[in-house]
């Protein structure tokens, strides 16, 4: 009996010291802080400071995702990204910059065995303001954009919110266009009851 409790109390250990999760608990919302070691990645490398995908490659399905966290109540979700990244596409005009998404944020369910998404938040290239333009063919531009001075940014995340959240859910980056570099060092997360 006793061995039983002794790796309980020994797996709990490892479980606490393997996740970083923040939780900072507020009147009317809670707010979660991911860091690279709250992230489970399929695509790139997760280092003490940052979730890294170097972006040769488009890659639509999750590259990353957090460990899941519980709401016990419904909430809308809010959020922010604390990012460093290198873009490089073809625009034909500046209203490209607003429409170009770089990624996305996904936010999925699962309740009662069901993983299913129920919202998303893009990531637009306009978040990249040091803008250079390398080559002109026609009527478009291949431009290479970057967070300014190569430093990371924090920036919000927009999630259409067409559902409430609750019970247990995860995030994911997913949609990661071709040629996007990303350092993702924290996601943060605000559930509003």
């Amino acid at each position: 009996m006793s061995k039983k409790v002794i790796l309980s109390l020994f797996g709990l250990i490892l479980i606490k010291s393997a996740y970083a999760l923040k939780v900072e608990p507020y009147n009317n919302y809670t707010r979660f802080i991911f860091e690279p070691k709250d992230f489970i990645a399929a695509k790139g490398k997760v280092s003490d400071t940052a979730w890294y995908y170097p972006g040769y490659e488009e890659y639509n399905d999750c590259a990353a995702t957090t460990i899941p966290i519980f709401l016990p109540k419904k909430a809308y979700i809010s959020g922010y990204v604390t990012i460093k990244s290198t873009a490089h596409t073809w625009i034909e005009s500046p209203r490209d910059l607003a429409r170009i998404q770089l990624f996305k944020v996904k936010t999925f369910s699962n309740f009662a065995g069901l993983n299913q998404e129920i919202m998303t938040a893009p990531f637009y290239l306009s978040e990249l303001r040091d803008i250079k333009t390398l080559y002109f063919s026609g009527n478009s531009s291949y431009i290479q954009a970057k967070t300014e001075n190569n430093q990371f940014i924090y920036s919000k995340l927009m999630f259409d919110n067409r559902n409430e959240a609750w019970d247990k859910i995860s995030f994911c980056l997913a949609n990661i266009s071709e040629r996007t570099e990303l350092y993702i060092s924290a996601l943060t997360i605000d559930a509003i009851y």
